[in-house]
């Protein structure tokens, strides 16, 4: 070892060549082992691409199908707002509340007269102008029309 070492010394040369042929050595090396290397990391890109692919390819239908039920209840709201929009007016149930408090009053007085109607109907819209100012009319707002219709 000793002989080599000084052979190295004394001629820059033979260091020279010793110094390059033990990089293109491990230059070697390190290309067959990246040869090999690269072959086990291209099969596992692909394996990590072919899940990726998969995973997203789930995620799509899943917000399709979302999209879907999403699009069916937007319909089906559509529906009932088109439905509350015909809903009765403040009007006509002051109406039907002023029409079934006279009929009841009808039905306690004398039914089947014409003009014991007219005289509720009278009596019973005088009333509704009452329930509308004061407590009557903050009631009314607070407490379902079944229950203030019973009671009033």
């Amino acid at each position: 070892m000793e002989a080599f070492a000084q052979l190295l010394l004394e001629n820059p040369l033979i260091a020279l060549i010793a110094g390059l042929s033990i990089g293109l050595i491990f230059t070697l090396f390190v290309m067959i082992k990246s040869m090999f290397g690269s072959k086990s990391l291209k099969m596992e890109n692909a394996s990590l691409l072919r899940g990726h692919i998969l995973m997203h390819d789930t995620g799509h239908k899943t917000l399709i199908s979302e999209l879907e039920k999403l699009k069916l209840q937007n319909e089906n709201l559509r529906f009932t707002v088109a439905t509350l929009k015909t809903k009765t007016g403040k009007s006509e149930l002051r109406t039907l509340d002023i029409y079934d408090k006279a009929i009841r009053l009808m039905n306690a007085r004398a039914p089947g007269f014409a003009l014991v109607w007219e005289t509720t109907l009278i009596e019973a819209e005088a009333e509704m102008q009452q329930i509308d100012t004061g407590m009557r009319a903050w009631i009314r707002r607070y407490v379902p029309r079944s229950l203030v219709n019973k009671s009033l």
